[in-house]
């Protein structure tokens, strides 16, 4: 008969006793599997066993991003973002080839992917700020700029590899592209 009932009504005492319950947390770090954490609670705002369970490593291991855009010049960022947009609406083209059934509309500034069951999505240049905007649906608004890593920087024959990022976060337009949309770009370069 008591088993249905809380604890703390059959025995009043068992209301001081901290419970004791499993969270997961999924980070944004090198660890691939969900972190598992016991916490403690009280009835009385009890305190959190979470950062007494994390390693430092963990903790101080937190995503590093890229900290400015390369500065481009009107000709530089012109060219980059052409060539990026014949990319993105060539890689639709293939995506409408396999047999996915998403549409492309492209006018001046700005291309618009419709794919169904999905929305829209729009991809416009930004002259002022020498970014690309971005529209989604799943993942929201967010703004590109264009970053050459120094670590990562490849030059030959006058051209340079780096690839569009939104600066607070790390994610790369393409990879946001080909995630939602079931593109298949490739890494391009300017």
């Amino acid at each position: 008969m008591f088993s249905r009932l809380p604890r703390a009504l059959y025995n009043p005492t068992l209301s001081r006793i901290p419970r004791i319950t499993t969270v997961l947390h999924y980070r944004k770090t090198q660890v691939s599997a969900p972190l598992l954490v016991r916490r403690c609670h009280s009835g009385r705002g009890g305190a959190s066993l979470a950062s007494a369970l994390i390693p430092n490593d963990i903790k101080r291991n937190k995503p590093q991003h890229v900290a400015e855009a390369t500065q481009l010049s009107k000709e530089d960022y012109s060219s980059l973002v052409e060539v990026y947009f014949e990319a993105v609406i060539e890689y639709t083209g293939h995506a409408q080839g396999e047999g996915f059934s998403i549409t492309l509309e492209h006018r001046n500034d700005v291309i618009t992917i419709t794919a169904p069951g999905i929305g829209d999505y729009f991809l416009q240049r930004q002259h002022r700020t020498h970014q690309i905007w971005l529209y989604s649906p799943i993942s929201g608004s967010k703004d590109y700029d264009w970053v050459v890593d120094g670590l990562k920087q490849y030059v030959d024959d006058g051209v340079t590899m780096g690839e569009w990022l939104h600066l607070s976060d790390g994610t790369n337009l393409s990879d946001v592209l080909n995630t939602e949309l079931g593109l298949k770009m490739e890494m391009l370069f300017g």
